[in-house]
């Protein structure tokens, strides 16, 4: 459930973005994420959840899903969400401050570029 009137947090293009990714969303043999990181339901994901990294650390990112082994962090650029059009909102949770979503995604297309923008840290 988001905070009610969250407070305000400035997102800039410079800023970085870590996306949780299970074992499905990487490639075992290149090590690559693949889109399927931003679908859900092999869909795309119209609200991706994503920490504004300048508000967390990756191993506080991962915490949510400590008790899931294999997960990892992704980073991806704001300026590349933005390239892509989509944007990224600021929606803090109780258990989770740093938190945003990516909103406008609506093809296949879109998440395969994200993919390829997203680096595992």
């Amino acid at each position: 459930m988001p905070i009610e009137n969250p407070p305000s947090v400035e997102i800039r293009e410079e800023d970085i973005l870590y996306r949780r990714l299970s074992p499905n969303h990487i490639n075992k043999a290149t090590q690559e994420v693949v889109s399927n990181a931003y679908k859900l339901n092999g869909e795309p994901d119209r609200e991706i959840s994503v920490d504004l990294a300048k508000l967390t650390t990756p191993a506080k990112s991962l915490a949510c899903v400590k008790d899931r082994p294999g997960f990892r962090i992704g980073a991806l650029l704001v300026k590349d969400v933005q390239g892509v059009g989509l944007i990224v909102q600021y929606a803090p949770l109780p258990d989770n401050t740093a938190h945003c979503v990516i909103k406008g995604n609506t093809t296949k297309q879109t998440c395969k570029l994200l993919a390829e923008k997203t680096k595992l840290i």
